[in-house]
């Protein structure tokens, strides 16, 4: 028996955890049309509560066109409900995609969790 929900793909892993009043949610995995959806839906829930969220994207093995839509909507979604939000990314899985397609200069991307916490004050 599975203990994976049906919306949740097996090769995906989400862990969530909170630093002081910051949520940070870890992915793990590919992040493509297939595991966006229960990605964004943990990233929006915090959000649009008001809750400073760090995305951590260090585990991510594979980051496609939906995932960059993801980033993007988060961004904006913090926008409209106040919150903080910053993208945690070290590796060119990650990195790459972002800056060709020009998305570097709006995407709040540090490179370590403990920037992101600092960065994150900032931004709130």
């Amino acid at each position: 028996m599975s203990l994976i929900p049906a919306s949740m793909p097996e090769d995906l892993t989400l862990t969530d955890e909170v630093l002081g009043d910051v949520a940070v949610i870890h992915v793990a995995g590919d992040v493509d049309q297939v595991s966006c959806e229960p990605i964004s839906a943990r990233v929006s829930a915090s959000l649009e509560q008001g809750v400073s969220t760090v995305l951590d994207l260090t585990a991510v093995r594979f980051l496609g066109s939906a995932g960059l839509s993801l980033l993007v909507a988060a961004r904006t979604t913090a926008r409209l409900f106040g919150a903080g939000f910053v993208i945690v990314a070290d590796k060119p899985v990650v990195l790459r995609p972002v800056e060709l397609t020009g998305l570097a200069p709006i995407l709040p991307i540090t490179s370590t969790l403990t920037a992101a916490l600092s960065r994150i004050t900032e931004l709130t």
